[in-house]
């Protein structure tokens, strides 16, 4: 269903009497968008109307104006507007006219005088331009002066949106299942999605629910008529087309027995056909109606997986921005990485927002309130990228103090609730993480971190908790990373030490004049692997002495990080150096740390470290991890060196 809107748009008037009278032109243009149809008023004769929508190149278009106004009856070029719409490119050039019809205009072809369907050829703003026509019956002209009256204009362009706020019809029917919908008011198109893969099968059948019993079809409902265009915007299939298996029907349209020739996002274009009967025109107006649409795509495939899907916030819902802090989707199979395009406005165009990420969401972009926002997801795969649907939101404001609380990986919020928590402004709030198992938690995010709303009370890989001061609208989002591998040192992991690395329990040892001891256990547990375990390292000149861990199979992971605990001791990096390394062969290692050139180390604890090693790790098949101490110069003095226990590798699955 349209909700009329208010339309007043003066426009040049040319009228020829015994002089050339040429008023001052004044021009408005109003947006329209994919799947919105505009229910206006031409007022006075001669004026006209234009719209702009924004569009890329090889995106389809099809337009259609209906005359809401012809008086039953009457001849219709008599009787109401005579439609006529124009379509300009951006850089101003007309490139399609549907020249005019008694009751409908409708622009399918981009290409004036062509026959074949032609997808737009440049990014950029279009205009439609909506008139009432010079009308003839007969073969000469009838109008004594231009016609007034009401009209409905529509919009489809492929790949765009296939709902609006105005018109709720439409949507994506990957699935395949049966819907209902109305075709209103006269002039109205209805579109519908569909991802498909090349060789996978189509059937479509559009239903007229509209006739009365009895009434020649042509005069008594709807003229069903479906199209279909692919990907690139081209039209592959029409049921008003006898090649596309076309069997003329009144209260029915067929699409059958087509198979996609490419993969990608499909649309359908539902519409009224022009209903004749005994050879001429019957309708005076096009119809208006309910339909029933059945759509299969053979063999059905899981849309989870296949293609960006099922977006959140939903696709066409109202957002509040209290409530949602991210752009997400369902991931696709085998992907490599995502591009986000975003607009903040229905006639905007669709900006690059994210480029090859990794993880299917984003951060919600800035957002105006009470704005019509869209966005897409384009996902990168070896075989090719695989564009999805084009997405719609309205941005609805907050309306008092709150926290949006949400969780990456696996993990829960033990208190307060996942979602959106409303507070009394500038109150504080607790808030409690705990990680599952096999998982960490790694960090707090999101506008109530950036704000320094945050303040720490704990925090280990277990879980953490913090304090929040509620005096605005903010989100928060709890990080957890999969432990990919998880050494607490229980055994002997039988990885190579050399020069005075060791294995076993820790005595207290060590530490008599320069730094501290040695612990006496392990962080967790009884054992560690460490230098000397019953005291100093030996300070001849010599080394570096490492211990080398096992290979690791790094393959299938992103964003990997080292953490161990460690309890260090050691003179200066001039005289002793201690380092931690990371090689993709086992020979050639890179540094990833090392102590400082002229100050000690001096543990007297146990402390956390962690390390991000993806730019090392990430997608490798062998990951080796070396820690190492070097003794290089005389007169170095005597520390009780490494301590390390609780090794871990975390990420996240590619």
């Amino acid at each position: 269903m349209k909700t009329p809107t208010t339309k007043s748009i003066l426009a040049v008037a040319v009228w020829l009497t015994f002089a050339l009278l040429s008023p001052l032109p004044s021009t408005a243009s109003e947006c329209i968008v994919s799947g919105e149809t505009k229910f206006a008023t031409i007022a006075f004769g001669g004026e006209t109307h234009s719209y702009y929508f924004w569009a890329e190149a090889g995106q389809g278009v099809v337009i259609e104006m209906g005359d809401l106004s012809s008086v039953p009856g009457i001849v219709p070029a008599l009787g109401g507007l005579e439609p006529r719409v124009q379509l300009y490119d951006p850089d101003g050039v007309r490139i399609a006219d549907s020249g005019w019809d008694y009751s409908r205009a409708r622009i399918e072809n981009v290409r004036r005088n062509s026959t074949d369907n032609c997808p737009l050829e440049k990014r950029g703003t279009y205009t439609i331009v909506a008139s009432d026509a010079d009308g003839s019956y007969g073969g000469f002209t009838n109008e004594v002066a231009p016609d007034t009256g009401d009209y409905g204009l529509s919009l489809v362009v492929t790949r765009g949106t296939t709902t609006s706020i105005q018109d709720r019809d439409g949507g994506d029917l990957t699935v395949g299942r049966a819907v209902n919908g109305t075709i209103t008011p006269g002039g109205d198109l209805d579109a519908y999605g569909f991802y498909g893969q090349i060789g996978q099968g189509v059937s479509i059948e559009m239903t007229d629910l509209s006739s009365a019993a009895g009434l020649v079809p042509a005069l008594a409902g709807l003229e069903p008529r479906v199209q279909l265009y692919d990907p690139n915007g081209v039209r592959v299939a029409d049921s008003q087309d006898p090649d596309f298996r076309y069997s003329r029907d009144y209260s029915r349209a067929r699409i059958e027995n087509y198979q996609l020739q490419m993969r990608g996002v499909y649309t359908m274009v539902l519409s009224d056909a022009d209903g004749s009967y005994g050879g001429f025109t019957n309708e005076v107006a096009p119809d208006a109606g309910e339909y029933g649409l059945a759509v299969a795509v053979m063999p059905p495939k899981n849309p989870y997986g296949l293609y960006p899907y099922d977006p959140q916030p939903p696709d066409g819902n109202s957002v509040d921005l209290c409530d949602w802090d991210t752009l997400s989707w369902w991931p696709v199979d085998g992907v490599t990485g995502y591009d986000v395009y975003f607009a903040n406005g229905p006639c905007m165009p669709l900006e690059k927002v994210a480029e090859n990420i990794q993880d299917p969401y984003v951060p919600m972009p800035a957002v105006e309130e009470e704005q019509v926002c869209t966005w897409r997801v384009v996902a990168h795969t070896p075989t090719g990228d695989i564009q999805g649907p084009t997405w719609w939101f309205v941005a609805t404001p907050c309306e008092s103090c709150g926290l949006t609380i949400s969780v990456i990986g696996q993990g829960s919020i033990v208190d307060p609730n996942v979602g959106f928590n409303e507070y009394p402004c500038g109150e504080i709030v607790s808030v409690t993480a705990v990680a599952d198992p096999n998982y960490e938690f790694v960090r707090w995010e999101g506008s109530a971190v950036d704000a320094n709303k945050v303040v720490p009370q704990y925090q280990d890989p277990m879980g953490s908790k913090i304090s929040v001061t509620v005096d605005d609208a903010y989100t928060l989002r709890a990080v957890f990373e999969e432990l990919l591998f998880d050494l607490p040192l229980d055994s002997d992991l039988g990885w190579i030490m050399d020069g005075q690395w060791e294995f076993g329990t820790p005595t207290g040892q060590g530490g008599a004049k320069y730094g501290n001891p040695d612990p006496t256990s392990g962080h967790t547990g009884q054992n560690v692997f460490g230098v000397n375990l019953n005291g100093d390292y030996d300070t001849a000149i010599g080394g570096p002495y490492s211990l080398r861990s096992a290979p690791v199979n790094m393959a299938g992971y992103n964003g990997v990080k080292l953490r161990f605990w460690r309890w260090l001791n050691t003179d200066a990096a001039d005289y002793v150096k201690c380092s931690l390394e990371v090689s993709r062969d086992g020979n050639i290692w890179s540094l990833v740390w090392q102590n400082p050139e002229r100050e000690e180390i001096a543990d007297s604890v146990w402390s956390l470290v962690e390390r991000d090693i993806s730019s090392l790790a990430d997608g490798q098949l062998a990951v080796y991890l070396r820690w190492t101490y070097h003794v290089l110069r005389e007169r170095a003095y005597p520390y009780s060196s490494w301590n390390l226990d609780d090794i871990q590798l975390s990420g996240k699955r590619k």
